[in-house]
């Protein structure tokens, strides 16, 4: 009895938790839960679509530039004998930058080139005074040889000049031509006259022939007509003999006038010989010898430079930068990345000497990409540099020639969902 009563008691009290259970009211998140999961994935599926997750291709950059710092080295071992600019200075191509050790005295050797220099002016016709200075007291060392053979070829030029021995005699070569034409002229009116008195004895002498036929005149008259009218034919033949004669003068006189002239010719051409080889011995000693800026720019000193210090062959003394703003990248792709890329992507370029997090990114464009490949399968490509981003408050980024970065090439801009999908496709059909 008491059982039954327990049990009886016990199934109202459950049923009546169970009514509690059931009709209670149910919190937000269970009302709401599927419709919340619902909106989240959604916003997954948009947002995945929205951001870009780009496919790249990582590879080392090195930057450079179209006219990149030109380093100018010692040519040999020695002294540095002289430093002739300051530490960032402007300087010009050509400019001498510094001497290095040599027998020659550089002064001297400037004046020797200046002289040098006016030479071959004079015979391009750039200055129309010929420069007589040659200095004897010069110490030019190892370009003593080379300048003595140009004194002694400017000596052998001076009796072609215009008051020199060639020159004079020319002139009385031309003179004597001129009288030989004028004697020959001479001759010829002279030759004229004995024509006519030829002429006049040849009629002379054939009336007398007519009279001596005649027997009007003796043998004896004839025969003295006759032999004037003989001798009247001897002038004639001198003077035809004196034109040859003349004009055998004349020949002779323009055949000496011709060699004058060669000589001339010839020792002008020596002389414009020595002047350049001289030029050129000059041009080897500057190289040698004499540190010069190769380009336009700013000189920079390879370390700690001194005066009178040793340097070493191939030692780099000085740095010429141009200033020159035109940089790029060079990077190396390896041969299993090359099908990814090509000419027009975006490069974003991080740069080890500023942090992109802190000094902002570079951006870049695949330029240009090698047809051949280089040692063990890697083409070479080059990288046009397009902006550098800046992080605000901190100052810009400066290229500069030699700095390392690392390249992304973006090869594909696809979205997080484009990836997701893209990889599930692939998973099916590799599975199919």
């Amino acid at each position: 009895m008491n059982m039954e009563k327990e049990k009886l008691i016990y199934k109202k009290v459950n049923s009546q938790e169970l009514e509690d259970v059931i009709s209670a009211i149910p919190s937000w998140i269970i009302r709401w839960g599927i419709t919340l999961m619902l909106c989240i994935l959604l916003l997954f599926i948009g947002f995945s679509s929205i951001i870009k997750y780009p496919e790249i291709v990582k590879v080392p950059l090195k930057i450079n530039s179209i006219n990149s710092p030109k380093s100018i080295m010692a040519k040999h071992d020695g002294k540095l004998i002289s430093i002739l600019v300051k530490d960032n200075q402007w300087v010009k191509k050509g400019d001498a930058l510094g001497f290095l050790e040599t027998s020659a005295n550089p002064e001297h050797i400037k004046l020797m080139v200046e002289q040098v220099e006016k030479l071959r002016a004079y015979f391009s016709g750039k200055i129309k005074n010929f420069p007589y200075s040659f200095p004897n007291d010069l110490n030019l060392g190892e370009l003593q040889d080379v300048y003595q053979e140009l004194y002694q070829q400017y000596q052998e030029y001076q009796a072609t000049d215009e008051n020199g021995f060639y020159q004079q005699k020319k002139v009385l070569l031309i003179r004597d031509l001129a009288i030989s034409q004028a004697k020959e002229n001479y001759i010829k009116e002279q030759g004229k006259l004995q024509t006519r008195e030829e002429k006049n004895r040849e009629r002379t002498y054939k009336a007398y022939q007519q009279l001596y036929e005649k027997k009007v005149i003796s043998t004896n008259e004839f025969i003295d007509e006759e032999n004037k009218y003989l001798s009247s034919k001897f002038p004639k033949n001198s003077n035809e003999l004196a034109v040859l004669e003349n004009n055998s003068m004349e020949n002779s006189k323009q055949k000496e006038i011709l060699d004058v002239e060669n000589t001339i010719f010839i020792q002008k051409t020596k002389f414009q010989q020595a002047i350049n080889r001289c030029l050129s011995e000059i041009r080897a000693w500057q190289i040698k010898n004499v540190l010069s800026a190769p380009i336009d720019g700013r000189v920079v000193f390879a370390g700690v430079i001194q005066l009178n210090q040793n340097v070493f062959q191939n030692q780099e003394i000085f740095i010429i930068n141009p200033g020159d703003e035109d940089f790029f990248g060079e990077i190396t792709i390896p041969q299993y990345q090359i099908g990814k890329v090509r000419t027009g992507q975006q490069v974003l370029i991080k740069l080890h000497s500023f942090p992109y997090e802190k000094y902002g990114m570079v951006y870049g464009k695949l330029d240009k990409i090698a047809d051949a490949a280089l040692r063990d399968s890697i083409f070479s490509a080059r990288i046009s540099i397009n902006k550098i981003v800046k992080v605000d408050g901190e100052r810009p980024v400066r290229l500069k020639d030699g700095l390392t970065a690392d390249a992304d090439i973006i090869t594909e801009q696809l979205t997080l969902l484009e990836r997701f999908t893209g990889n599930i496709i692939k998973m099916f059909k590799k599975n199919g």
